[in-house]
Parts: C-alpha cells; structure tokens; sequence
C-alpha cells in the first residue's frame, strides 16, 4: 500500500503557478499572513502551501524565528502552512510586501513580475497547492519551510523545473492543467527528497512512514480502514506488542492508532461524498461504521456538521450558481 499517495489522492491536493518573477538587486519582498493569502488566491481553501522554484541567480529567503537560508539555482522552497516570509538579494533594508506587486485579485491567468533596482537578476517560478485540511496527516507534520536543494544528478527536476518554465511563460490551450499537474509533481518530489534527508530522531508523519512498525501499521489502516482494527490486532499483524506499538505511533504521529484511523476513516468519508457522490449508508459502510447513525454521530463530532449538511454546503460552494440574466431590454 503506498500510504503518501493514499493521502495525496483523499486529501485533493491541486496546485497552479500565480506568478513568474524576475527581481532585479537590490530587492526585498514580503508574503502576507497565510489567512490573508489564502482568501486572494484560493477562498474557502482548508489548506494552502506555497512554494518558489530558484530558476536563475541567487536570493536570501527566511521567516521570523529562524536564521536566513540562501537559495542558488534549482532550489526549491515549499511554505506548508504559507508561513509569513521574505526573500530578498539582500538582509538589510526595508521589505516591500508583495501583495504591493502583485494584484490583489485570484489569478486567472500566470502573471509576469519584474521588480527591482535593476542589477543582478533573480528568476522565479512561484505558485501554490491547497487541499483539504480537516484531518490531513500529511501538511499537519511537515515544518515552516522546506529547502530542497539542487543536485547536479537532478535530470528529473531539471526537466520538470524546464517544462513548468515553458507552459508558464506560453498561452497554449491546457496551459492551466498542465501546470497544475507539473506543480503537483514537483511537490510529491520534494516529499520524497524531504523524508530521504530527514534525520532518525525526527518525529511527525512521514517519519513514522519510514519507521519499520508504525509504517506497517499505517499500511495496514490505509489498506483496509473499514475493518474493525483493535491495537491488539494491529500490534499481532505487525509482529509487536500492544504497548510497544502504541508508544511509537504516539511518539512519531502524535496520536493513537485508534484516534488516527477515525480521523482517516472520516476524511475518507469527505472524500466520497464529494468525489464518489456516493449515498450516506454506501459511505458509512465503505469506512467501516455498522450503522448510518453512528457514522452520522462520529462526522459531526469530527467534521462540525452531519455528513448530508457538510456536503451540500461544500456542493454549493464549489459550484456556485451562475448569474443571473437581466429581464432588462
């Protein structure tokens, strides 16, 4: 069972390039705060990531609480949670936040920015990712900001950096969803890059992926999430004690497996009642509830909402109706 594509898939990961930049020295920028971000770029969005792709020159980027990192050519940034930031060809001096130079407005199309004191340039591909965030244990771990840095092996990135580039910067049909699938790559490559250099003693989702016992145990519960799993059934699958288990998985994903396969089994739930448009019973039943209304009971208490309100208001509000037309002459 590949558990990241699993959560990846259930958790409606989408992604789109806002914006390719060019910012000549000496320049400063600041994002905005992630609530204010996400109501220009995507309102209603549980969850927005944003991410900047280093295609030329050199820059500073950082946040307050940690020193500055530099980025070179091919690196790659990634905000998990929009993380207030500024980058910036230098250190000093006064940050012009961006939202100053980029329209407030959702984009509808890749923008083009150049800004600066005209001296060495900077290039940027930057856009975002948003999916649902309600129980998502994937975003939830991750830190701040991730920097992933450019090998002279990465062929693949290169290649992908190039083309994401080349739709950025063209007016072809499809250039909408061929970036979209292009930013969604690029981030499930960064995952893997992140999980491969994380150290042994980290904690959070994806170490306990990489971890022998809780990474089976989190197969197991994405496998088959509908079966009436105990810890101690668990624990038997995977060859280990019930207390042995229970303290990793709490120790790495900061909760219990039992706590953390209600939460998956009702993000499922939100899954195929908007994906699958499947029924109340049909979905109780796929995520392992006996009866409607103890799934009913266990989707309010974890959603705010029972599972019909929850998905016609998410219906309306993903497909808002259209304007109407004037009876004037």
């Amino acid at each position: 069972m590949d558990v990241l594509s699993d959560v990846l898939r259930v958790v409606r990961l989408s992604g789109a390039v806002f914006f390719t930049a060019e910012f000549s020295s000496p320049w400063r920028i600041s994002s905005p705060r992630a609530q204010v971000l996400a109501q220009i770029l995507m309102p209603g969005a549980e969850s927005i990531s944003l991410f900047h792709v280093l295609t030329n020159g050199e820059c500073w980027v950082g946040y307050e609480g940690i020193g500055p990192v530099k980025m070179n050519r091919g690196d790659v940034i990634v905000f998990p949670r929009a993380k207030r930031h500024f980058m910036g060809s230098t250190l000093e001096g006064k940050s012009t936040p961006i939202t100053d130079i980029v329209p407030l407005s959702r984009p509808t199309a890749v923008q083009r920015i150049r800004y600066g004191g005209g001296g060495e340039v900077s290039s940027f591909v930057c856009g975002y990712l948003q999916c649902e965030q309600r129980f998502n244990p994937l975003m939830g771990t991750l830190s701040e900001m991730i920097h992933i840095r450019r090998r002279e092996s990465d062929a693949w990135l290169d290649l992908t950096l190039k083309r994401t580039i080349e739709e950025a910067e063209s007016s072809k049909s499809g250039s909408s969803a061929m970036l979209s699938r292009l930013v969604e790559l690029l981030f499930v490559d960064v995952l893997r890059r992140h999980m491969a250099t994380m150290s042994q003693e980290a904690a959070g989702w994806l170490a306990g992926l990489r971890d022998p016992s809780v990474g089976h145990s989190l197969e197991l519960l994405h496998s088959d999430p509908s079966r009436g799993w105990t810890v101690e059934i668990l624990a038997r699958e995977v060859g280990t004690s019930r207390s042995l288990l229970a303290d990793r998985f709490s120790q790495l994903i900061g909760t219990s497996p039992m706590r953390y396969l209600t939460n998956w089994r009702i993000q499922l739930a939100r899954f195929y009642l908007l994906e699958e448009r499947l029924s109340i019973c049909q979905v109780a039943q796929l995520v392992g509830y006996d009866s409607e209304a103890a799934f009913n009971r266990a989707f309010k208490r974890v959603v705010g909402a029972p599972p019909a309100a929850w998905r016609r208001g998410r219906i309306e509000f993903e497909s808002p109706a259209p304007p109407r037309r004037s009876n004037r002459k």
